[in-house]
């Protein structure tokens, strides 16, 4: 199967669309699967081409602060990024739908989601706000946000680091998108971990 990789960007968001050459303009079920930390849309084309052979659009946006979003200015406070970051995949993820959803080309309102380390934890987030998922995968991601803080927090207050003291509360947002504490929210979808 020849597939088509195309780069575009969606808003502001940069992406690779990966879609079967033949059903380029087709209306076809829509994937959007996330790349892991300090990494980039690039390093997930062989996820991105191995489900796009069986006639899905994949699209692999680049997370802010990774790939051509990279800047080198980031916060020195340890993880603050890191969650930032999903901040960022959380809020562009209907920016991302909306544009194939505008173009007719999402089959039967099919929407998956898939990621990769914090691109998994994306997807687990992703999962507690968006009922028009119907399916996901998350890989090496945790959808248990308090105890992957908690760790992080116990990790660098082991090594001396400077930790401060409010950042669990500058966190208080993931209550809202710990999958971890509302498996309700999956709601009989399909999900591999």
């Amino acid at each position: 199967m020849t597939l088509t990789i195309r780069k575009r960007t969606i808003q502001h968001i940069p992406i690779l669309e990966v879609v079967p050459t033949q059903l380029l303009n087709d209306n076809l079920p829509l994937v959007i699967y996330y790349h892991g930390w300090q990494t980039k849309k690039e390093l997930a084309l062989t996820a991105g081409k191995k489900i796009a052979q069986h006639n899905i659009r994949v699209i692999l946006p680049d997370s802010m602060y990774h790939g051509e979003r990279k800047i080198e200015v980031r916060s020195m406070i340890p993880s603050f990024t890191f969650w930032s970051t999903l901040q960022y995949n959380i809020s562009e993820f209907p920016l991302i739908t909306e544009f194939y959803q505008k173009r007719e080309l999402i089959k039967d309102e099919k929407i998956g989601v898939a990621g990769f380390s914090m691109g998994g934890m994306t997807t687990a987030a992703l999962l507690t706000h968006y009922p028009e998922i119907k399916v996901a995968s998350i890989l090496m991601g945790s959808p248990n946000y308090e105890a992957f803080i908690n760790r992080t927090a116990s990790y660098i207050n082991e090594q001396e680091g400077s930790y401060p003291v409010n950042l669990i509360d500058l966190l208080s947002w993931t209550k809202k998108y710990d999958l971890n504490q509302m498996p309700e929210k999956i709601a009989g979808r399909p999900l591999y971990f």
